[in-house]
């Protein structure tokens, strides 16, 4: 939810700035901004007490890499994430935020 949040704000903000016909991806500014975001939102989870504990078992940098690419594609950047890689649960939330 937060990310989604997250992302959401940031698409309406480069609607308004002649951004018109520029893809979400582009609008965002690319995959390094994307990556900037993933690595704050990750962070953030980790450092927070309350729900750090159902990551504790988690490959943080493989949900970073899926994140990204996820949010890339999404927003019709060249990224491809293997949808059969991802659990059901990350797929769908964030799609249907970024939709």
């Amino acid at each position: 939810f937060v990310l989604c949040l997250i992302v959401s704000t940031g698409t309406t903000a480069g609607a308004e700035g002649g951004s018109k016909g520029k893809s979400l991806y582009e609008r965002l500014g690319g995959k390094g901004a994307i990556t900037a975001v993933v690595d704050t939102f990750v962070g953030k989870v980790g450092a927070d007490t309350r729900i750090n504990g159902y990551f504790a078992s988690t490959d943080l940098v493989k949900l970073k890499t899926h994140l990204v690419n996820q949010i890339c594609e999404a927003g019709g950047g060249p990224c491809q994430t293997p949808a059969a890689s991802l659990p059901p649960t990350a797929r769908s939330p964030l799609l249907q935020c970024l939709a």
